[in-house]
């Protein structure tokens, strides 16, 4: 059994040089030459150390007293080769670890290799991103609006009569609308006909309705699970996130970026049977294993773009 004391201070400034040297190299081969990062490059990877290395101290003073006999969440019990490829295809995208709900560190024990693979999930702000960023058409706007029972609400969609798909919502109690039915969302582009409404019903959302965070922030996880059902249906444009790395070199320093909230997750054997979950969690998909294929190889990360929506 591996000791629980290896994210000392020394420790983690040796796993920190680490992280940084090992993400260069991740970069330079995915451009095909010795190229250093930009300052911005740097402020993304050191962000991904830090939320990795925060939310592992969360799992591990959780860990400590639930599961004592457990393989304790440090460092040196993190498979980091695969984290190293998965941390650059983040960074290479502009998603910012430390900002909310851009990315969580979904641990999965790999009984294969008797460690933790770690997950860098993307959250629904960092989906929400990507997809206005990236997509093959950018939209001007995408509007989110949860239904209540007491709201007046008639989709318009698109049809030989009416070329602009869109929406009508009165909200009749602003104070006292009742019960959520479902949610909409309208992604609207410069050419009007080619907007898109996103209809929600109430069951979409019943079916990630479990455990204890959603039921104690039911309208919450019910605007996150919106979102990510209206921006899946923007298509992303590989060729932009391919140039995205190349394009770095020009940024110069950024602001300091805001701390960001701790998120809670959960663990699934990626192997076995073992299902174990934590107080709450942030993620509302059951698909965390459909999503926990990253790229493998250099050449893959070169070219895969992989959507987690």
């Amino acid at each position: 059994m591996e000791s629980n004391n290896n994210n000392s201070g020394r420790d983690l400034q040796l796993y920190s040089s680490n992280f940084m040297e090992k993400m260069q190299n991740e970069f330079s081969s995915l451009v095909g030459e010795d190229v250093e990062f930009s300052s911005y490059q740097k402020v993304l990877a050191r962000n991904m150390f830090i939320k990795i290395t925060n939310q592992l101290s969360i799992l591990e003073a959780d860990r400590a007293i639930k599961n004592p006999n457990k393989l304790p969440y440090v460092w040196k019990n993190i498979n980091l080769e695969k984290l190293y490829s998965e941390s650059i295809h983040r960074v290479n995208l502009g998603l910012d670890a430390m900002l909310p709900n851009m990315i969580s560190p979904i641990p999965y024990w790999n009984s294969k290799m008797k460690c933790y693979d770690l997950n860098l999930q993307i959250g629904y702000k960092g989906q929400e991103y990507l997809g206005k960023r990236f997509s093959i058409e950018q939209p001007k706007d995408i509007r989110y609006e949860l239904i209540y029972d007491t709201d007046e609400f008639q989709v318009i969609k698109k049809d030989i009569e009416n070329k602009i798909e869109s929406y009508k919502l009165k909200i009749k109690n602003p104070f006292n609308r009742g019960n959520i039915i479902g949610g909409v969302g309208l992604i609207e582009y410069d050419n009007e006909e080619k907007n898109k409404v996103v209809i929600v019903p109430e069951s979409e959302f019943i079916r990630w309705d479990q455990g204890t965070f959603w039921k104690n922030n039911p309208i919450d996880m019910r605007y996150k699970t919106l979102v990510k059902r209206t921006v899946s249906k923007l298509s992303l444009d590989p060729k932009k996130i391919e140039n995205l790395a190349l394009s770095y070199s020009s940024i110069q320093d950024i602001d300091k970026i805001e701390n960001a909230e701790v998120v809670e997750i959960q663990e699934k054997d990626i192997q076995g049977s073992e299902n174990i979950k934590f107080k709450d969690t942030d993620i509302s998909e059951k698909n965390t294993v459909k999503e926990k294929e990253i790229l493998e190889t250099k050449s893959e990360s070169k070219t895969k773009i992989k959507r987690e929506f």
